[in-house]
């Protein structure tokens, strides 16, 4: 895959030469982190799992970038104002109205932010 989870658990194919056929006779690790061997299914492919980065570690350094989109109509809630107080919440709204008589709050739970990160940046893109 191009990305994966701050918090683990892709699984990721990893083609080369020369694998063992058994699963604990391959060490994988991306980013110097183990991916645990799930199957391997030639000499040639395995899979493996990642695993969470920053469990154990301080954070690396450099920059990094991650698209994450909420994953379900729960993850969003659109408050208005009713009468200069904010009373109405909807949730499982096909479509969140962003006006000033409007809050509206977007959760985002797959985000892991490690221990020690940095977050310098943080830009919220929206599209119609």
């Amino acid at each position: 895959p191009s990305h994966g989870s701050w918090a683990g658990g892709t699984r990721v194919l990893v083609r080369g030469r020369g694998f063992s056929t058994s699963l604990d006779g391959n060490n994988v690790t991306i980013c110097g982190r183990p991916c645990t061997v799930t199957q391997v299914t030639s000499t040639s492919s395995l899979w493996c799992t990642t695993r969470a980065p920053f469990d154990d570690a301080p954070a690396p350094s450099g920059r990094y970038s991650v698209d994450v989109r909420p994953g379900s109509d729960t993850d969003d809630a659109e408050e208005v104002l009713v009468r200069d107080s904010y009373k109405t919440v909807r949730l499982h709204s096909d479509t969140l109205e962003i006006s000033p008589l409007s809050q509206v709050g977007l959760r985002f739970p797959g985000i892991v932010i490690p221990p020690g990160a940095n977050v310098t940046s943080a830009l919220l893109f929206l599209t119609a």
